[in-house]
Order: C-alpha cells, then structure tokens, then sequence
C-alpha cells in the first residue's frame, strides 16, 4: 500500500512539474528568442522482491531547452544574408529615381543645353540665341549641382544609418559581454538557466541582423564573437570583454570600419553581411561609384564644352574663355560646376581658324581648317644637350662612314637658342632647316646631303623640298624675317643711365664687343671672301712670313736731339738696353744706322720705310717680342751745388716733377756731393713705377737723367735748417722736343686686327708733270680723311717728281694728323697713299698748278672694312688672376725675368710694372689682378719647380683681338638750328667776328674799340692788332698814402695765358717805384730774357699799364694791401675792364679774327662788343654763319681744337663726326649753364651735353636698329682651275679665335632641326631661353596662304613676310585632299585647279561665324567617354544603378525564402506549437489526474485499513 501511495505521489509532481513546463511553453508562445522546453521522465530504480523487480513509479529527470546549433547557425547566416539586401534595395532605387527623374536628372539638362547651341549655330550673331544658350549651359552646371546635393542627401543618410548600426553592434556586444558573465557562474552547459541562454541566443541572431559574425562556443555555454575573416581577427566579444568597432573619420570618400576606435585600433576590412554590409555594399557598389561617374561626367562634359569654347572666338573677337569652372575648394566636382560667362558676347561661336577661297578661284571646291597638333615639352629633343654654352658642357657628334650628316637635335618653336660648334674639322657645318626643308642657317646642302637628310625619319614633312632661298639671310630678306645669324656675333648691351638732373633715364647702349680666344699662331691663310664682316667682304689674309717684328713710325729727330735708349725683350735673351748717341739720333736713316750695328750681331735687321721716316726691325727667328721702347733722354742738371760748413746735413728735401708725376726725397742726411747723389737715386727709384731714372756727379754738377724721355719740371734742392749758408745752386732742364716715334709689335693677334681692320688706300694713277717751265707742277693736294677736308700746298716743292711729291704730302699729311699712320710712297709712277688708321678715304685730288700741263692723273679708292663697317678690331693681351689665388711665397717669371720682391698684391704690381718685362700690373675693381702687355704680344708665365705666385698653368698666354663697335658720329636736325645763337663743341667757342686787317703792315691804321669807356688799340697790321688786342691791360686809381714810409703793397698777382703768377715783397712807396719793381718781378717770374716779354709802364695820368710783347693774354688780379697799407687807408686801384678777359684774337687765315672766351656769346654779341676801323671806315665781319654750310666751315676750321668735324648728310642734316683713331672722343655741346643756373640754348638747339658713345649710338640705333651687332660671318669665293665656288667655315673662324654659333634669337614659330655635316667629329653646346610656343596660339597669329602653282604642286607662304615656307606635292586624283601643316589640317571637298589659292588665318573678326559652335552641337554625338557621348554616358550611369537595385531586389526575394526556411527550421525545433503543446497538456493533465486517483484510492485504502483497526 505504502509503494502506491509513493508512486502515486512522486508521478504526481512529475506531471505537475510537466504541466508546468508545458503551460510555461504556452506562456511564452510570442517571446522572441524563447526556445521550447521539455521535462524528461524517467522510470524510479525497481525494487527487488524476492526473485521479481517491482516498479517504484517515475521521476522527473529534467526540463530540457530544445536548441539545435546548426539551425541557430543557419538562421544567424540567413538573416546577415538578407538584412544586407535592405539598404542596397532602399537607396539604389532612390538614387535611380534623382538620376532618372526629368526635373532632376540631367538628361534634359542635356537636350536643353544642344537644342540651344544648335539655335545659336543658326544666327551666331544673335545676343538673344547667346544669352539663350548661356542660360541652357547654366542650367547643366545647376542640374550637376542638384543631382550631387541629392547624392550627398543619400550619403548622409546612409553614413547616419551606418553610424546607427555600429552604435546597435556595440550595445549587443555589451550585452554579450554581460551574458557570458552570467554564464560563468556555471561550469557546465546544463547548468545554465535556460532563459540566459535565450538571451545569448536572441542577442547573436540580433547581432547577425546588423552584422555578419563568427560564434564560437565555450563549454558552459559562454561565446566568442568575432567580425574578421578569422575568430582571431576583429574579435568583439571574449569573455566578459566587449569592444565597441566605429567609423573611421580621418579616412576621407571612403566608409572603413574600425575596432576599438579609441584604443588599440585595428582595421575592420572584411566586415560583411547584416544591415552594416548592407550599407558598405551600397556606398562602395552604388553612391560612391555613381558620385564619381557624376563628378567624371561634369569634368569631361565642361573640359569638353571648355576646349571647345576656348579653341573659338568670341563675340569680340578674343580667343574664347572657359564656358564651366569649378568653384575652388568645393568638392567634388559636380557640386563645383558653374557657368563661368556671364556675357553672352563671350560666347565662342567662331573657329580660331579661318580659310577663305581665293577670289581668282575657278573652281568651286570648298575648303575646311582646323587645329588637330599638340605642343612639345621640351624645349630640345636631344636631351643629352644641356643649357650650357660653355664648350666644356658640350656633346661630340661625330660624322663618318656613308652618313654624311649626324641629326644634333630639334629645337621647338618659340624657343630662342644660340648653338656653338667647336673643334670643327675643316668643311664641318652646323645646318638648321625648318620640317619642311627651308634652310636657315649653315651652308647650302650638297645633292648626297639634300638627298639623306630631307627624310620623314629625321622629322621633315613627308613631302618636303629642299630650298636654300633663306640660307643665313637678314632683315628682311630672312625667313619671316627673324633674326638668325651664322658665324660669330655680338650685340649692344644696355647699362643704367641718369639724366642732368640725376634722375633714372632710359638705359644707354654699350657698344657691342666680340672677343677672340687667344690666338698663338698665324700660319694660316684665309681666302678674299671667305669671311664677311657686317656684310662686307674681308680681303685676303696672308701671314708675315718674315718673322715677328717692330715698327716705328712718328719719329720726331733734328740736329738738337738728345741721346736715346733702345730697350727690347727678344725671346729669352737678356732685356736689351741699348744707348744711341745724339750724333746718331739727328735723323732716321742715322739712328736706322747705329741700331743696325748694334742689333744685328742678335740676329735681327733694320730697315727704313716708307720715304726713310719710319724704320723696321725685322727677327727672321720669330721670336717673342715685349717691352720695346725708343726714347729720348731727358733731365735736370743742378749747378752751383754748395754744401754749409758745418757737420750737420746741408739738405732736407729734393723735389721734382717727372712725366707730370710730383716726387720728393725727404729725409736726406747727406754731408757731402757722392753720398746726395746718391740718396737722391734711390729715393728717385723708390717712387718711380718704371726703371728709367739715373742720378750722377757729372764735373761737379748733380745731373738727374731719365731714358723713358719724360719732361721735367719743378726740380728743387731745399737747404736745412741747419744749414743756412748751403746753397741749392741753379737748375737747368734738358727736356726735348723729340720723340721716339709709335711702335708696334707684331704678333698672331695683331696680324688678325689689322687684317680685320684693313687699311684705306688711294691711288693716284700716272699723274703726268708736263713741260715743266718755272715752279712745279702742281699746286697741291686735297683731300677728306675722316670727313675731315684737307687742302696741302705743294708749290714749295725742291724737286719736281713723283718721289718728293710723296716726301712731302706725307710730311705734311703726318704734322697735320699728329700722328704717323698716314703713309705716300711712289710705286710704279703712281702715287700711293694708306691711312693705317682705316679712316674713310674720298675725294682725292692732285691739283696742276696754274698754267701747267700737269695732269692730276686718275683716282681710285680702296677704303678699309672699319671705314666700311664701324667695327674696330684691336689687340689685348693680359691675364687676370683673382687676388685671392695669389700664392706670394712662389716665385715668378715673366717674359723670361724674374720678379722678386714681394708679400703683397701692391708688391707685385709694383715690381711687374719695374721690371723690364715690358708688362703692366693693376688691380681690377672686381678684385682681380690684371697683368697686360701693351705692346699687344704674348705674356710667358715661366716655369718653376715650385709653381708660380699666381698659381697659374706655365704657359704661353698669347694676345687677343677685341672687336668694338665705333660710332664716330652723331646728327643733328636741320630744322632745330638757330644761327643767332652760341655754340661750343669741346669746350671750344665757336663764335667769332672776322676783319679784314692785311697781314702785312699798310698805310692805313687800323683801330679796335672796346668797352665803356673805350678803350682802343691800333696797328698797321693784323698780327700786331691782335697781339695788342690780347696783351694790353691797364690799372688806374692807385694812391700810397702821402708821409707814409713803409710799404702800402705786399704782393701783385697777375694772369698769364690762364697761368697765376705772383710778384712778391713789394717795398715801393710811390707809383714810379712800384713800377720799377713790378718790371723786375714779371721778368724774374716769366723768365725774361734779352728782350723783356711782359712789360709794364707808368703812364702820364698816373695808370699801370701791362702789356705783352708775344701776344699773350694778359689780366692783372690786383694788388694785396700790407697792414701799414690798411691802416694808412692807401687804395689798390682797379682793373680797368681788359680785351683779353672776355676776348681772344688771332690771326686766321689772313683775317683778324676775334672770339669769347664765354660759351655764351655769339657772333653778333661780338661784332657789338668790337668797333674795328680802318681809318674813319667801320669794317663789318666777313665769316658771319646764316646757313648750314658756313656753320659746316666754321666747325671744320676748328676741327684740330675740337677732334669734331662736320658735314651735311644726305638728309640735309648736319652731322658731327669725332676724328681721334679710335672714335671714342665724347662731342661735348655748350654753352651750358648760365649765370641763372640755367641751360643756354645753342646754336644746334640740342641738350648742352656730354654726347659719348653711348649717346651717338642710343641715336645710331634710334635710326638704323640693324647697327645693334658685330656680325662676323661666312662668305664664298672661286678657287681652282676651273674655279669652283667654295665656302668659309667653323674651323677657319676658330683660326683667327672666334667660335662659329647659329644664333636663333628671334623665336622662330617653326620647329628647326639642327644637323652637322661634314666628316670627322665636333663638340656642339648650346643656351637656350623660353618655353616651347603653343603651337595653336603661334599658328593663330600668322596668315598662311595654300596656292596651287600645278597641277600637282602647291605652296604655303606666310603672308605677312612673303615667305615660302613650303613646296609641296600632291596627288590631285585624291577626292578630298587633306594639305596638314604644323598641326593644321587643310581639308578640300575635291581637287582645285591651278592658280587657285586658300587663305588661313586666325579668324579675329569671326562674330558671325558658326564653325565653332558647330563643334559644340556636335558634342552630343561625340564619343567622349569609353567610346560614348556625353548623354549616353549618363544614361549608362542611370541603368548601371538601376541593375544593381534590381538585383538586389530578386537577391532580397530570394534570401526571404532561404531565411524563412531557416526559422522554420529553427522554430521546428526550439520554437513552441499551441496544437503539440494542447497535446502535451491533455497528455500530461490525464496522467496527473490518473496518478491523483491513484493517490485517492490509496488514501481510500489507508482510511478503510485504519477503519478496520
């Protein structure tokens, strides 16, 4: 009984604790995340009873959690699957509705913005159509900008949505965190609370529906989740850890997931599935892709619309500006699109190109251009050149074997470059050509050359023709007329200039200067015409084979010479100092004599040129020549030297000036003659930059010599303090009058110079004598030299032949030029004069004498290249060496001496300039020390073993040529000249009045009044009037005190010829003793010798009166008062006003001439100053200027004052010309300021200013801009038999030490190719400026002309210029011929005929003009991106979205099923059935009422049992 009452009781609560499980399933039917339980019932342990097992009822085992892990897996995967579909489905489909949406999209945006242009094509000149279609255009750009904010709309949106779900992932993750904490209170899975593995299991499938995850599951149930591609990556939960992921904001256009973003962070790259998948997918696969499809499209759709608004003209006929731009620092580019004209004229409706049909066109063949060429990069193609001009950076080209060229490189348009060819082998040429065969530069291709150069291969046109019509042309015979030159060059550059006011004026040009290598060797010849100078043919140049050689010219020698010293380097002999006895000095052919004799033991020979007054010492060895010298000897001689009685020195200081040059010797302590001479000596040598001082005891007398023959002057010995009784003695100078005479020493350089220079030359041709009765011939010569007029009288010939004809002229043409470069000699019966000077030669003529039948014989003339080219080339030898590479304890040698003594800079140019080198040593400004030779010769740095101070290679440093610019003249405009006014040129006055006064004295007197009170002088004769006019002077008004014994006057000064001279110790008391002491003072003072040549007299009325008997001008300053004077109150007098203060007269040309001595005065102003008489007759001036000639005479004949000489150019103008040899001498223009302060004017009515080269060329280059350049160039001569034409070349010019450059300076708009020719190999280097030209703007400026010259030919000329710039084939039976040039295509609807022309042009008045917006309608069928339009493009954009939301529309359908399945199959298992749970119930609640009974009866039972007992 008791084991139904325990079983009844025990299944009891089973079924209860079944029902209530069941009945918790039933509760919990709708609790998300809820997985059904079961109870287990198990049968109790049986009972053994006796042999049989009795049942003891049942047991609860467990209540069990229906979970299947696979199917959770499955359910977790499939919801990642289809939540990533949702945002992909949303906003796909919302980006394809803006994109394809009419009032946003832009696809009639599009439509709009053709339909425009099109209308606009129509009436381009309409302002209407053009603000029509600037209005369609914005409305594109504003479409773009709609579309993009609607696009960032989305992107916000999604990123917002994104952002959310991160945020969600770390809440869940959180959550995790906790659960698995709860968890681990429990070892064992089934020790779990069924309800916290719930919440596990619901927060992962929530967690799958934003993210896709890896589980990982640990024993007691707790998990691992992770979202990388491994559970060890991107780990978010582990353990009771959770770390939160986020959005990575530094990463720009671009979603990245990032774990602990405020931590460790790491990269969340393999992030998928669930919401978060959903919106990377969406952003990565749609919005990005479709923003950046938008922003290409606006780019190219304005780059497009912009190429084409800017490759137009615009309504003003400007090249067309962007039509888009985008705003800076807006992004992206959709957003930034706007319309970038406001001004509908801006519009570019015309093409930047026009063509226009001949209007001699027979044909009707229509004609189209357009732009299809690019720009180069590059300035060179040959990027092996460097910009470097300097040899050293240069490339070798080489040309051998069959080739007979070698490609250097090609230079693009636009770029201004200068290439130098070094090292040439002889025939060797630079060539530069244009693409179509135009040569430019070089020589004239050979057939072989023509043949293997004008190749597509070597960048020529495909059908380009050779034409050497523009080979090194200038001006505007050049192709275009560009400046490009072959040869060697230089131009004028320009320094800084002030005006007279000291304010910044233009800049003034600096002549230009081209200068040579050093040239060592002249054993070469060059062909006549092989080189050309500015254009002028240089003569043949033929070496001195004679050896090196002096000449001297210019000698100056008479019966009074002194002796001369002769001092010469030659080679390494020693320095050569030869003494010449005045004896042998008296005339050339003796001193020729006495140099012979000593000379040629040297191995050298003297001879005489040029009628005996030159001589010429010749050293057939050739040896270096230096620091030659012929002079005469001067100095001082000190006589009646005494010394004082005592012991102490006599003398303290010797003073002397030498060669202008003041020297003193202080400090002397000399006691007797031997010991004076010689501290004299060595002070003298002290100071004196060159040997040449001697001082010697000569009979008693201190004789001080020097043998460079400078003048003396100023010589004193000053006695002691110390010794007042030593007398100093008398002092005679022994300066002189001679001269030894202009030399020159040959060298390689100077054989170059001259020949560049040339010499003028003018033949007089068999000039007959006649019967020569009484007199000579003729009666002289006249000439112009220089523009210089010349007229010599011959009438005082001795002898009447051909020889003394030329004696003289030479004499005469020598004294007159002062100078020696002027040679006559009589050759063959003719006479031959040469200028060596190179001055301008013309109108040569020998004039018979009266009554003679002498003929003057024929007249030619050969004038030199410098007269010819304004261009002088002159000899420069030196080395410079910076301070700074001095090395003073080194030694050195120059010219074979040794130069010792020196620590400093200062002591070595010191002891270069003693030595006998024949070397002069400076310092620069630039810091440089510069060792020059003048003699033009080579400087020889001498070889050491220990180097040399200026640390330079041992070498010889021979001479160089300078080639100068010289610009002798300067005009002035007729029409600006006012004879009434004053002129000066030089400081030379050039008013005057001219009198007729006899030179020889008459009957009649003569009389010149002058002043207020006049003053008058008279003579009989011009030269005696004007001696008084200038030498007479009075003072009047003197007045010594009365009873006053000591002296009222201390001292007089007075003018003499503009010399002060001083009359001192005055002791007079009266007018008739100051007199007397005034005579012996001007006497002692000017030296008077016999016959007294200032005087002074005592007139009756009490006045001083001065005058001088040689004519000189005269000016008493006036009298110095004594204190005895100022108090007794004596008076100085006064100057009475003196002719000579203001006036100056001489007697010109048998004419009393008179002129101011003020600038300021003008010939009248004189000619009312003077009254001149003859007798009571008033004489009127004979020479006044009224025209351009008399002023052209009244200049001339000053022309030896002023080295200004003036004619009248071809223009009428007067032109001054200077005529010193080298053309550098400044024309000074005066008056300049008057009294005021002010400018007066002149007389030429210009500035009064200095006009020096610079200035004369700034107005040379004003007129003839071509004069800016030395231009040594290459010309052609014949030569052989038969004579074949040939050619000057690179390595011929590097002989004479110029290197040969292609000097394309003027940009030129083609692109040039450059090639060497000729065998062998050379260096080529180049500098270069500018960037290449853009070839559609370049091409734009120009106007092109195409005309068919035949039937299968056709040329393109520049129409500006007239030059051809191509000749062309073609093939007519081509239907529609394309002609291309420089990238412009040519196109013809069919073939023209012959004579019909296209002229190109770049349309700057096309407001009418439709091509270009032409091109903008065709925009729309223009394949512009992959191969499609613009509209095509979008559209393709448009359905590329759309498939991608379609597909994830059907992925989403599809992934609903598969997620479906997967809760059902979740569900089928873990989720709760109401039918199966009802079952259960009734199941369950029969078995519990069964098992109640069965309690109810075994309590039934008990009761009944218990009744019984």
């Amino acid at each position: 009984m008791s084991d139904m009452l325990g079983i009844s009781s025990g299944a009891i609560g089973a079924y209860q604790r079944a029902l209530t499980t069941v009945s918790n399933n039933i509760a919990n039917v709708n609790t998300e995340g809820y997985s059904r339980q079961d109870v287990v019932l198990a049968d109790s342990a049986p009972k053994k009873l006796a042999s049989m097992y009795i049942g003891t009822g049942v047991m609860l085992q467990s209540i069990k959690r229906q979970y299947d892990a696979f199917a959770e897996s499955n359910l977790r995967s499939s919801t990642s699957d289809l939540s990533s579909q949702k945002p992909m489905v949303d906003y796909a489909k919302r980006v394809m509705d803006i994109m394809g949406d009419k009032s946003i999209g832009l696809s009639s945006a599009f439509d709009d913005f053709f339909a425009a242009a099109g209308a606009l094509s129509t009436d381009p000149a309409s302002t209407v159509q053009r603000t029509s279609f600037l209005r369609s255009a914005d409305g594109v750009a504003s479409r773009f900008g709609e579309l993009s904010s609607q696009m960032d709309l989305i992107s916000t949106e999604t990123r917002q949505g994104l952002a959310s779900a991160t945020d969600q992932v770390n809440t869940l993750t959180s959550q995790l965190a906790l659960i698995n904490q709860g968890l681990a209170k429990s070892p064992t899975f089934e020790g779990q609370p069924a309800e916290l593995l719930d919440r596990r299991d619901l927060t992962l499938r929530q967690l799958s529906d934003l993210v896709r995850t890896k589980v990982a599951f640990s024993t007691n149930g707790s998990v691992t989740v992770s979202l990388g591609s491994t559970m060890t990556d991107g780990l978010v939960v582990s353990g009771i850890k959770a770390r939160p992921i986020g959005i990575n904001s530094a990463v720009k256009d671009k979603v990245e997931l990032v774990l602990d973003p405020y931590g460790k962070t790491e990269t969340l790259s393999s992030v998928s599935g669930g919401q978060i998948g959903g919106y990377q997918s969406f952003i990565s696969q749609v919005l990005e892709p479709a923003q950046k499809n938008l922003s290409a499209l606006a780019k190219t759709f304005a780059n497009e619309a912009n190429a084409i608004q800017k490759n137009g003209i615009d309504g003003y006929g400007q090249m067309g500006q962007d039509l888009f731009s985008f705003a800076p620092g807006v992004t992206p580019d959709a957003a930034a699109i706007r319309l970038a004209l406001s001004d509908g004229m801006r519009v570019s409706t015309a093409a930047q190109f026009r063509v226009s049909e001949g209007n001699t066109n027979v044909t009707t063949t229509r004609a189209s251009v357009k732009f299809t060429g690019t720009t180069p990069t590059a300035a060179l193609s040959n990027t092996n050149l460097v910009n470097n001009p300097n040899k050293t950076a240069g490339v070798t080209f080489k040309v051998d074997g069959a080739a007979v060229y070698a490609p250097v490189t090609t230079l693009s348009a636009g770029v201004k470059a200068t290439f130098y060819l070094d090292e040439a082998e002889p025939g060797q040429q630079l060539q530069v050509l244009t693409r179509d065969g135009r040569q430019l530069l070089g020589q004239a291709l050979s057939e072989t050359e023509k043949y293997q150069l004008l190749k597509p291969a070597n960048g020529f046109a495909a059908n380009a023709t050779y034409s050497d019509a523009y080979l090194n042309k200038s001006g505007v015979d050049a192709y275009r007329g560009l400046d490009m030159f072959y040869g060697a060059k230089a131009t004028v550059l320009y320094g800084q200039n002030f005006d007279q006011n000291g304010y910044s004026a233009d800049p003034l040009p600096i002549p230009a200067m081209l200068e040579s290598s050093r040239i060592g060797s002249a054993d070469f010849s060059l062909p006549a015409g092989a080189m050309k100078l500015n254009g002028i043919d240089l003569s043949k140049f033929t070496p001195d084979t004679t050896g090196s050689n002096i000449t001297i010219t210019g000698l100056k020698l008479s019966n009074t010479s002194p002796n001369f010293n002769f001092r010469a380097v030659i080679g390494d002999l020693p320095p050569l100092e030869i003494p010449i006895a005045s004896t042998d000095a008296q005339d050339v052919s003796s001193l020729a004599a006495s140099l012979k004799t000593k000379l040629e033991p040297l191995g050298l020979t003297v001879n005489l040129l040029n009628n005996n007054q030159d001589l010429q010492i010749v050293d057939g060895r050739g040896r270096e020549m230096s620091g030659v010298s012929l002079t005469p000897t001067t100095g001082a001689t000190l006589s009646g030297v005494a010394f004082g009685a005592g012991a102490e020195p006599s003398f303290s200081k010797f003073s002397a000036t030498i060669g202008g040059v003041p020297m003193q010797v202080t400090g002397l302590t000399a006691t007797t003659p031997d010991e004076l001479v010689s501290q004299i000596q060595a002070g003298l040598r002290s100071q004196d930059t060159k040997i040449g001082l001697n001082v010697a005891l000569v009979a008693g007398n201190i004789e001080i010599q020097d043998s460079l023959g400078r003048s003396f002057g100023d010589v004193a010995l000053t006695p002691s303090a110390s010794a007042p009784d030593a007398i100093a003695g008398s002092v005679a100078l022994s300066n002189t009058d001679s001269f030894g005479g202009n030399i020159q020493v040959t060298s390689a350089a100077s054989q170059v110079a001259a020949w560049m220079n040339g010499s003028s030359q003018a033949t007089i041709i068999a000039p007959s004598f006649g019967t020569v009765v009484s007199g000579n011939s003729f009666s002289q010569f006249k000439a112009t030299i220089g523009n210089v007029g010349i007229s010599l009288p011959l009438s005082g010939l001795s002898s009447n032949n051909i020889s003394a004809i030329a004696l003289e002229i030479q004499t005469q043409l020598r004294k007159l030029d002062k100078n020696s470069n002027i040679s006559v000699i009589s050759e063959s019966g003719n006479l031959k004069i040469t200028d060596a000077a190179g001055r301008e030669f013309k109108n040569f003529e020998l004039v018979p004498a009266a009554g003679s039948e002498a003929s003057g014989g024929t007249v030619t003339i050969d004038n030199s290249t410098l007269s010819k080219t304004d261009v002088r080339a002159e000899v420069f030898s030196e080395i410079r060496v910076p301070v700074s590479q001095l090395q003073f304890k080194k030694p050195l040698v120059l010219n074979g001496q040794s130069i010792t003594g020196y620590k400093t800079v200062d002591d070595l140019v010191a002891a270069i300039n003693k030595s006998p080198a024949g070397l002069v040593a400076s310092v620069s400004a630039g810091g440089d020390l510069v060792i020059e030779n003048p003699q033009g010769t080579s400087i020889r740095v001498g070889s050491t073993t220990e180097g040399n101070v200026l640390n330079v290679m041992a070498s010889t440093y021979s001479a160089q040529v300078r080639m100068v610019q010289t610009v002798r003249d300067m005009r002035v405009a007729a029409s600006g000249i006012d004879f009434k006014k004053p002129l000066q040129i030089n400081n030379v006055n050039f008013g005057e009045a001219a009198y007729d006064v006899p030179v020889v004295a008459s009957s009649s007197t003569y009389t010149v009044d002058f002043g207020y009170p006049a003053q008058s002088v008279s003579a009989a004769d011009s030269a005696t009037l004007a001696a008084a006019i200038n030498s007479t002077a009075t003072m009047s008004g003197i007045e010594f005190p009365v009873g006053v014994t000591e002296p009222s006057f201390s001292s007089l000064d007075f003018m003499v010829d503009g010399k002060k001279i001083t009359i001192g110790d005055l002791t007079a008391t009266n007018l008739g003793d100051l007199q007397t002491q005034l005579q012996a003072g001007l006497d002692s003072a000017d030296g008077a010798g016999a016959i007294p040549r200032l005087t002074v007299t005592l007139s009756s009325d009490n006045k001083l009166i001065f005058q001088d008997t040689t004519g000189r001008a005269i000016v008493p300053i006036g009298l110095t008062l004594t204190d005895a004077g100022k108090e007794a109150k004596a008076s100085v007098g006064s100057v009475e006003q003196v002719m000579s203060q203001s006036y100056h007269a001489d007697v010109v040309g048998g004419r009393l001439v008179i002129t101011p001595l003020n600038a300021s005065v003008a010939d009248a102003d004189i000619a009312n100053a003077f009254v001149v008489k003859s007798g009571t007759n008033t004489l009127t001036p004979q020479t006044t200027v009224k025209t351009l000639d008399d002023l052209v005479k009244r200049i001339n004949a000053k022309n030896s004052e002023t080295g200004v000489a003036a004619s009248i150019d071809q223009n009428g103008d007067l032109k001054l010309s200077v005529t010193d040899s080298n053309g550098t001498r400044n024309i000074s223009i005066g008056p300049g300021k008057d009294a005021t302060g002010k400018y007066a004017q002149n007389t030429l009515g210009i500035e009064p200013l200095d006009y020096d080269v610079k200035m004369r060329l700034q107005s040379l280059l004003a007129d003839k801009p071509y004069k800016a350049d030395i231009r040594l160039s290459f010309g052609s001569y014949m030569e052989g038999n038969p004579p074949v034409q040939q050619f000057g070349d690179p390595a011929e010019l590097a002989k004479i030490g110029f290197r040969t450059g292609a000097y394309i300076e003027g940009a030129c708009p083609d692109d040039l190719l450059l090639f060497m020719t000729g065998k062998g190999a050379a260096n080529v280097s180049v500098g270069f400026s500018g960037e290449p030209d853009n070839v559609r703007d370049s091409l734009r400026s120009q106007s092109l002309a195409v005309k068919f010259t035949s039937a299968d030919r056709y040329s393109i000329i520049d129409s500006k210029t007239g030059t051809e710039l191509a000749d062309r084939h073609y093939d007519p039976s081509v239907l529609e011929p394309v002609i291309e040039f420089e990238g412009l295509q040519l196109k013809l609807s069919h073939a023209p005929n012959v004579g019909d022309s296209y002229a190109i042009d770049g349309n700057y008045d096309g407001l009418g003009n439709n091509v270009n917006m032409l091109d903008m309608v065709d925009l729309n069928k223009k394949p512009v991106a992959n191969g499609k339009t613009i509209a095509n493009t979008y559209i393709d954009q448009i359905n590329s979205v759309g498939n991608l939301a379609q597909q994830a529309t059907i992925t989403q359908q599809a992934l609903t099923v598969v997620n479906d399945q997967a809760v059902a199959a979740r569900d089928k298992v873990a989720g709760v059935n109401l039918d199966d749970e009802a079952a259960a119930l009734i199941r369950y609640q029969q078995a519990y009422q069964a098992c109640a009974k069965a309690l109810q009866i075994s309590g039934e039972l008990f009761d009944t049992i218990n009744q019984i007992r």
